[in-house]
């Protein structure tokens, strides 16, 4: 298949050499054999832009356009596919997870894995990248010790560095004076490791120590046998923030989380719905265990039960909102009517037509711009005081007082359900519970 390209349109084609042509003589000699035809003179060097491209004729996919590599180690070759922000992996091992280095591809970051990186491979890392261009090492085991060691006298634009249980500290760590550019530092650390300096003696205000509980080193890898999914959802959480903080982009989680809802209650939209989740998303609500793992569970989930099930008057105030990372925490007020058989909060209930009004909690997590993971909370015994399914006479259970006390902190006294506490204002008359919905 034919590649055709600027050096072959801008370089001259050598004449073809011919053997010189012996004179004609009237007496019989020997003909001397001719000499042989000189080589070909070389085509011209192309200069300037004409020596960085190349224009192929012939499929991209048989033959891709090269990467620009900039320089080249015995373990790292880095190739510049994109203008992402850039994430460099480095663990003890000669492969690393590829659904992790997927997870920070999805996130918005060109990824690339260097096994056992050492302090020499890092210092080339370094100088392969732009002065301009900020980076991000995260490194697991001996080679976050490595990458600490490197981190007090870093090449280039190092931004952010991520060292999950280093099996060693520094000599010169607790004294050390970490370069101003570095702007974040977190250590990820299982509780049974012996480290007991003390962080706030580190000349490193953008320095954080995160201890993990019940955990051992290797909690954040799958291959491990020490894997902890928790500590590692928790220590993810805080790693992705501080990459967004120092090298971008920015998410606005709480439009990926509005456009949820609108497609979930107000658009009425199965599928919709799914549209604005992850391929596996996975949802709960905890005091019901409804919900789903899966898209095919959870579509059945919202198309047959949760969007169908739910009464017209159901309505939502949002009280509070907690943004991080890759989560939302809303604080909500719940009301609606029993109208129907609401089956991810009263399933199997009949309606009653009574009123109810209830403090609700949701928790979401967004990975990849969409919805990962979302667990609902509320107080279900709260629920059934007030349709009356239950009788909690004598019982520490509250009614529509719960929603009314998150509205107006100053509407219903203090420990009012406290034996002893005294619930008489300050010139002793009754405080009484006022209605402020």
């Amino acid at each position: 298949m034919k590649t055709l390209n600027f050096r072959s349109l801008f370089s001259r084609k050598p004449k073809p050499a011919t053997a010189p042509t012996a004179p004609a003589t009237s007496t019989t000699t020997t003909t001397a054999p001719a000499p042989p035809a000189p080589p070909p003179h070389p085509p011209p060097r192309p200069t300037g832009l004409s020596s960085l491209f190349n224009i192929f004729s012939s499929n991209r996919s048989t033959n891709p356009k090269p990467p620009k590599t900039r320089r080249h180690h015995r373990r790292i070759s880095i190739a510049m596919y994109t203008d992402l922000p850039r994430i460099f992996i480095t663990a003890d091992t000669d492969e690393f997870d590829p659904t992790e280095i997927a997870k920070w591809q999805a996130e918005g970051y060109e990824v690339e894995y260097i096994p056992r990186a050492d302090t020499h491979a890092l210092e080339l890392l370094g100088d392969t990248i732009e002065s301009h261009e900020k980076y991000c090492i995260i490194a697991y085991g001996t080679a976050a010790t490595i990458a600490l060691e490197y981190a007090m006298f870093p090449v280039g634009s190092l931004a952010c560095l991520i060292a999950y249980y280093p099996t060693g500290l520094p000599t010169a760590f607790a004294n050390a004076t970490f370069p101003k550019r570095l702007r974040r530092i977190i250590l990820h650390i299982s509780d049974s490791q012996p480290f007991g300096f003390d962080s706030s003696k580190v000349e490193c205000p953008s320095l954080k120590v995160r201890v993990y509980q019940d955990t051992k080193p290797g909690f954040a890898e799958k291959i491990t046998v020490h894997y902890n999914p928790i500590a590692t959802s928790l220590a993810q959480s805080r790693t992705l923030a501080a990459v967004r903080e120092t090298l971008g982009p920015d998410v606005d989680l709480e439009d990926i989380w509005g456009d949820h809802l609108i497609q979930s209650l107000i658009e009425k939209d199965a599928n919709k719905t799914l549209d604005s989740m992850v391929k596996e998303p996975y949802v709960n609500h905890v005091p019901t265990l409804v919900g789903g793992s899966g898209y095919t569970e959870l579509h059945r989930f919202y198309h047959e039960y949760f969007i169908p099930d739910n009464p017209p008057s159901l309505g939502l105030r949002l009280i509070s909102r907690t943004v991080g990372a890759d989560r939302i925490v809303d604080e909500m007020i719940l009301s609606f009517t029993h109208t129907t058989e609401i089956s991810w909060m009263l399933p199997g209930v009949k309606p009653t037509g009574r009123k109810v009004v209830i403090p609700i909690v949701f928790i979401v997590c967004i990975k990849a711009k969409k919805l990962y993971a979302e667990h609902v909370y509320w107080d279900q015994a709260s629920v059934l005081k007030q349709i009356g399914a239950v009788d909690f006479s004598g019982l520490p259970v509250s009614g529509a007082e719960e929603a009314w006390k998150v509205l107006d902190k100053d509407c219903i006294p203090n420990n009012v359900l406290l034996n002893g506490w005294d619930t008489t204002s300050k010139d002793g008359s009754d405080l009484t519970i006022v209605s402020r919905w």
